[in-house]
């Protein structure tokens, strides 16, 4: 499979805690990379690597969700060969010029060698990172150079695909609702359980894994605080401008909330863009003979995670309220300018009014909103904040503040590096900001706050300002500026509480 590598770099697993690397170099035509083998089981991985960073990629950690294993829970994948992991696998069918395919069940490690092959290597905290794109984009394929950063504090890297749009999220009467509508979630599960089983063989420690993700990694990882699925398979979670506070489209298993979809219809909703039967008539067999191209066509905008009571008990928002999340140490919060990305979220400004209920005359006062403005609002400025605030920060709030109920602490931060003349930090920055080397002073104070948390589920260190969790009266958020970080009570004055007494006012028929 390999026998034009003529350099070869060999992982060879001494015990079940540490390991040790022997190098076994000749010469090599190829100066930037060579190529890194590690066994599982029978098989060998066949990666590569450049310089001290060992990258394999593309490995499969479930079977193929193709056919009749559309809208299924991940079935078992078995290693009955070598695999070639030396590039990215194919993207999840999304709208993209990528190669894409059903069979894109793939995960990637990024681990780090030393010269010194004798030297056993204590194993590594482990970085899991699940990337965004509003569940209908994105993929694993992080950046080597992004990687390269958390490989050079000891940090083993992990990231992967899973399904998106209807193919991942999808609660159509006609399919086994005992199983779930969040194929997405099922796959980030089986996921975690291929990291407890094997990345000891990569150096990575399986009892220190941290969860991370921004913007739907975020919101998938409030929703891995809340399924009971993902019970054990990680110790610490880092939550980027997730949205576990947004309504979701909720089954019939669940009781009504109000300004919340039902799942079932819209389900039916998706199906009628791509079937050209009465809803009545369509079977699963008329769902899987449509297309996966189709299906990615038939979403408009963001794609939601459903309330289904089976993977998620409710929104995680709720989840968190009742006290019934994962114990683990919890960071999250948001960025200043989260509502960048309001354009493309599919969400008319009447929605956000709506969502305000009660609240919605203070809440247009504080944010300055005209009369409902001519395409949605998408362009006005108050209503990207508002939409911002809404959906990320507030999310953000609500989730570590209810870790109250925990033993574990809660963390909480706001991002705001912004650069002159900006309307502050956009949709993702904190997630550029995170993986790129920085010479600002915020961000330098942000990734050491971070490393240590992955470490050991505490961002706080000697050199940096104090961190305190959120206490019983909901204070305390970690603001990341230009110059700097600092601790303060509260953020964005009357606009938060607003938000929050609007969202609680919503959820009051099921958490008092």
């Amino acid at each position: 499979m390999k026998q034009l590598i003529a350099k070869v770099v060999r992982l060879v697993v001494t015990t079940s805690t540490a390991f040790s690397i022997a190098l076994a170099f000749v010469s090599s035509a190829n100066a930037n990379s060579s190529a890194v083998e590690v066994r599982i089981g029978e098989s060998v991985l066949y990666g590569e690597a450049y310089g001290s960073v060992l990258a394999f990629k593309g490995i499969p950690y479930a079977a193929s969700p193709e056919g009749q294993n559309r809208w299924m829970a991940p079935q078992p994948v078995t290693y009955d060969g070598d695999i070639d992991a030396s590039r990215y696998g194919a993207q999840c069918p999304q709208r993209t010029d990528q190669i894409t395919s059903e069979d894109c069940l793939f995960i990637n490690v990024f681990t780090s060698a030393k010269n010194d092959s004798n030297t056993a290597i204590e194993p590594k905290p482990v970085l899991v990172w699940i990337h965004g794109g509003g569940y209908v984009g994105g993929s694993g394929n992080l950046d080597m150079r992004a990687v390269s950063h958390w490989l050079s504090q000891d940090v083993v890297v992990v990231s992967f695909n899973y399904r998106l749009g209807v193919l991942g999220i999808f609660a159509h009467p006609t399919l086994d609702a005992s199983q779930g509508a969040n194929f997405s979630v099922l796959d980030m599960v089986a996921a975690l359980k291929w990291v407890k089983s094997h990345i000891s063989v990569f150096g990575g420690d399986p009892k220190n894994v941290t969860i991370a993700g921004g913007s739907a990694g975020g919101m998938a990882v409030q929703m891995l605080m809340v399924a009971p699925q993902s019970a054990s398979l990680f110790h610490h979670a880092i939550s980027q401008s997730g949205y576990g506070a947004w309504p979701l489209p909720r089954t019939n298993n669940l009781k009504p909330l109000p300004q919340s979809l039902n799942a079932q219809e819209y389900a039916q909703v998706l199906a009628s863009r791509v079937v050209s039967k009465a809803a009545s008539a369509v079977t699963a067999e008329d769902l899987i003979n449509v297309s996966a191209s189709q299906w990615v066509e038939a979403v408009e905008g963001f794609h939601l995670p459903v309330a289904d009571g089976v993977i998620l008990p409710d929104e995680p928002g709720v989840v968190f309220m009742q006290g019934r999340q994962h114990d683990v140490p919890y960071m999250s919060g948001g960025n200043s300018y989260d509502g960048s990305v309001y354009p493309w979220s599919g969400v008319p400004a009447a929605r956000l009014i709506e969502l305000a209920g009660d609240e919605a005359p203070g809440i247009k006062g504080v944010y300055q909103l005209s009369a409902l403005p001519d395409g949605n609002g998408y362009q006005s400025l108050p209503y990207q904040h508002v939409f911002g605030d809404m959906r990320y920060v507030l999310a953000g709030s609500v989730t570590t503040e209810a870790m109250q109920n925990k033993r574990s602490q809660g963390y909480r931060y706001f991002f705001d590096v912004t650069r002159s003349g900006e309307s502050g930090a956009h949709h993702g920055a904190e997630v550029n900001a995170l993986f790129s080397p920085s010479s600002l002073p915020g961000v330098q104070y942000m990734q050491r706050y971070w490393l240590q948390f992955i470490k050991y589920g505490n961002p706080n260190a000697a050199g940096l300002p104090e961190w305190e969790p959120v206490d019983a009266s909901g204070a305390n958020w970690m603001v990341f500026t230009v110059s700097g970080a600092a601790q303060v009570p509260h953020i964005r004055g009357d606009k938060l509480k607003l938000l929050n007494k609007a969202y609680k006012a919503r959820l009051s028929p099921l958490v008092r």
